[in-house]
């Protein structure tokens, strides 16, 4: 049998049972490890607890469009009864002229502004704020436009066309400041930049049909026609198309200058004056058509700019 197998001897199998001491790990043969679930493993650090749910904050939550049209009115709307205060109520102030109406109306929008900055409404801060330089300083060079413009014998023959050349200026460089700073405050929209130009653009026209030396209740009859158009368009503006937004100031500004044309409301001259005061008339009426048109059109174009300069973000 030796001679069959070869010149090895065979061993016998003794059975011993390997010694787990000896063993060498499975590397990847014929047994692997089970793997378990990824699910089955706990996160390493503490516990995750349970948040309660987030309530949506009040700017995640827009104003219904008939509520924003009202909250916007607001501001123009509280110009608009202070105007039809009766002036025998103002007598009783130890005040005279215009003077403490018009520090009513300042104190209304100052009021406005204040609140609607601790509750963060952006917009009606932004109306008050461009409705405090609308009445503090546009409404006054408008009447010294007009009260220059409507003195008798006021040509350039008779020397006597410089303060009305001066007053005139300085109301046209104003009114290209507001429309600049309706830009400049809401260039992110620009149908809220045409509206906060509103008033400025209503009331040019408004103190152009002035008479000479004219009284009180005519100067607030003109500023409660002025901020109730602006109480219209603001009104309509959210409950409109997005796209006619924009065009409604341009849309109450011609509305004002038909009304006014069909009622014999234009610009009052004297017939003692030259065309120096038509013409000074015209440049700030035509001022007046470009800009009420052109501001939703430069927030455009900021806006464009903006967003090209942050890399399509605004």
């Amino acid at each position: 049998m030796d001679d069959e197998r070869g010149a090895r001897p065979i061993l016998p199998d003794l059975a011993i049972p390997p010694d787990p001491d000896l063993s060498l790990p499975d590397l990847g043969g014929a047994t692997r490890p089970t793997m378990r679930p990824s699910d089955e493993y706990r996160p390493v650090g503490p516990p995750r607890q349970m948040q309660p749910p987030m309530r949506d904050r009040d700017e995640d939550r827009p104003l219904p469009p008939f509520a924003r049209a009202v909250v916007l009115a607001t501001p123009y709307g509280t110009i608009a009864i202070i105007a039809l205060v009766p002036t025998a109520i103002f007598d009783l102030v130890p005040l005279e002229g215009l003077s403490f109406p018009l520090l009513v109306m300042l104190l209304s929008q100052a009021a406005g502004w204040g609140i609607a900055r601790a509750a963060g409404g952006e917009p009606i801060t932004r109306i008050c704020l461009v409705n405090l330089v609308t009445l503090a300083v546009i409404l006054p060079l408008l009447a010294v436009q007009a009260a220059a413009a409507r003195v008798p014998y006021v040509s350039n023959e008779f020397q006597t066309a410089t303060p009305v050349i001066f007053a005139t200026t300085v109301a046209v460089v104003a009114i290209i400041g507001v429309a600049l700073l309706s830009v400049g405050l809401a260039w992110e929209s620009p149908d809220h930049a045409a509206l906060l130009f509103v008033p400025t653009a209503l009331l040019a026209p408004e103190m152009l049909g002035a008479p000479y030396e004219p009284v009180i209740e005519e100067i607030l009859r003109f500023v409660f026609e002025a901020f109730i158009l602006s109480v219209g368009v603001a009104f309509l503006g959210p409950l409109a198309p997005r796209i006619a937004r924009a065009f409604l100031p341009a849309a109450a500004t011609g509305l004002l200058f038909l009304a006014l044309w069909i009622t014999g409301r234009g610009p009052t001259l004297q017939p003692s004056s030259g065309d120096v005061v038509r013409v000074l008339d015209g440049v700030l009426l035509v001022t007046t058509i470009i800009l009420v048109v052109g501001v939703p059109v430069m927030a455009s174009g900021v806006r464009r700019v903006v967003w090209e300069m942050r890399g399509g973000r605004l």
